[in-house]
């Protein structure tokens, strides 16, 4: 978390993607964001069983978006495509 703090602070929009469906896309604007230690996440029953020392959580709203355009342009495949060492679930970010 250390490497990406700046770019945490700095993150406005979530865009995600459902799980094999790259192109089904849905973003929420982020309104608050937190760091939690491990053993806040673990008394929360966080289901990673060896949680890390730290995670930044996010509070979001969902924005009404037109997310077609990302889609059309095959976004998500390209991300994965350019880092496939990413473990999944690893927040990718992109700089407007």
């Amino acid at each position: 978390m250390e490497a990406n703090r700046m770019l945490f602070e700095k993150t406005s929009v979530l865009v995600l993607y459902e799980l094999g469906k790259p192109n089904k896309l849905s973003a929420y604007k982020i309104t608050a964001r937190q760091e939690m230690a491990k053993e806040e996440l673990i008394a929360m029953n966080y289901p990673n069983e060896n949680p890390r020392k730290s995670y930044m959580t996010f509070s979001f709203i969902p924005l009404d978006m037109d997310l077609n355009s990302l889609a059309e342009k095959h976004l998500i495949e390209k991300l994965i495509e350019l880092n496939p060492s990413v473990i999944k679930g690893t927040p990718v970010f992109i700089e407007p």
